[in-house]
């Protein structure tokens, strides 16, 4: 069917003010398509994935559950995960994590931990309202998977990005890492174990030039700072219930910072 020239005449009847049933049809046709690795490409440039991320937004329930299973196997391509971006499909998946749509979050979190390989995906999060809170949010209460994909889209958003890093401390994350990292399923207690032995690392590399460098030049300059590492003790907004329990409970767990105590960790 690709090499017959089908997925072009998709995208123009996605294009056309079609009946819901049709574009279903369609996305459907499309989704079948995606699964196979040999057109990918093809339907990723074919100027479908624009009007698939509109589906997850505008669609029925349907079109949008298929559509973003498409999405989710034309990123398996890495190709392609620059032109979902541009799509502007972050922000709206960040809005359908939001809505707790159990039908979905899965397969959301899993696309964007596909988005967050590339530089652009994570810049797009990071700067998204509420991106890393609805990842915080889904590494404490979400099922095992979505568990798992969160902390592997964390890792990759903190890695090397000191900004990055300090933005996810911020929403208080330490307690779902380290109950993650003695109770999840292999892939995700390797990738909380990961991630809180990054942020280890940056507290020893703060401790270091505190006390290498002159107090007035280094007490604003901290890898991460005294003041972000508070944040995950204190309360904020009262109107973000679920953020102010997360923060509190981070100030319990003070201990994983001192250098007397150690978890087990992966190698990285």
């Amino acid at each position: 069917m690709v090499a017959a020239g089908g997925v072009p005449l998709f995208v123009e009847l996605l294009k056309a003010e079609a009946s819901q049933a049709s574009k279903e049809a369609v996305v459907a046709a499309l989704l079948t398509l995606s699964c196979l690795n040999e057109n990918k490409a093809c339907i990723g440039s074919s100027g479908a994935i624009p009007l698939l991320v509109q589906l997850l937004s505008s669609g029925s329930n349907q079109a949008r559950k298929d559509a973003l299973i498409t999405l989710y196997n034309l990123t398996i391509f890495l190709g392609n995960r620059p032109r979902v971006v541009r799509a502007g499909a972050i922000p709206i998946l960040v809005h359908l994590l939001s809505l707790r749509k159990v039908d979905l979050l899965e397969k959301c979190v899993a696309l964007l931990y596909n988005l967050s390989s590339i530089e652009e995906g994570r810049s797009t999060i990071a700067k998204t309202e509420g991106g890393v809170a609805v990842l915080a949010e889904i590494l404490e209460t979400g099922s095992i998977k979505e568990k798992e994909h969160a902390a592997a889209t964390l890792l990759l958003l903190c890695t090397n990005s000191l900004q990055h890093s300090q933005l996810v401390l911020r929403e208080g994350v330490i307690p779902a890492l380290v109950s993650l990292s003695v109770s999840g399923n292999p892939r995700g207690q390797d990738k909380a174990q990961k991630l809180l032995q990054h942020f280890r690392e940056q507290r020893q590399k703060e401790t270091m030039l505190s006390q290498s460098a002159p107090l007035s030049t280094c007490s604003g300059q901290s890898l991460v700072s005294d003041e972000t590492m508070k944040n995950n003790g204190r309360k904020e907004d009262k109107k973000d219930e679920s953020r102010r329990i997360r923060k509190s409970r981070s100030g319990s767990i003070g201990f994983i910072w001192k250098s007397k105590v150690s978890l087990p960790l992966y190698p990285c």
